[in-house]
């Protein structure tokens, strides 16, 4: 058993004692400029996603989920939906998460993403930001900060256990 230290769960170098589901169903939406997060940027995060992962007792069938940018001109709704669909075709199966790139910290589109995700397709998200645009290790991308732990104080777990009773 182990305890927060400083409002944080560190889960480095820990398995949780059993992940039911595998990830299948999954994809990527960035609400940002590809100038400020380009899509190798993503695959790098998602690629470490999935070592982090693994590394906690976790399995992974479909290792490149679906990665789109969001288009400006449509709602957050219908972005996010086409987001859903494509990702659940990918694998023929209902997506079991959704990650978000947004390009500031703001209530909006963060507000809208979360109640659409969770009242509208009952899917779990989570939303991020891009790294900073100086050069940074590839293998610590999205702000020096592994992709499980992104998640803030709990939520890795959480986000583990909705993938599990999925």
């Amino acid at each position: 058993m182990f305890t927060p230290r400083d409002g944080k769960w560190d889960l480095r170098g820990k398995k949780f004692a059993k992940i039911g589901a595998q990830l299948k169903g999954w994809g990527f939406m960035i609400f940002a400029p590809q100038r400020n997060c380009d899509e190798q940027t993503v695959k790098n995060f998602i690629r470490q996603l999935v070592q982090v992962y693994i590394g906690h007792g976790g399995q992974v069938q479909n290792k490149e989920p679906i990665i789109m940018y969001a288009d400006p001109k449509k709602s957050v709704g219908t972005n996010i939906f086409e987001l859903y669909k494509k990702a659940g075709n990918q694998v023929q199966a209902k997506p079991q998460m959704l990650f978000f790139v947004l390009s500031a910290k703001s209530p909006q589109p963060y507000n809208e993403i979360k109640a659409f995700c969770e009242l509208n397709i009952g899917v779990v998200s989570q939303c991020e930001l891009p790294p900073p645009p100086s050069p940074f290790d590839s293998t610590d991308a999205f702000g020096n900060r592994s992709p499980i732990e992104t998640c803030g104080p709990g939520k890795a777990a959480i986000l583990l256990q909705c993938l599990h009773e999925s």
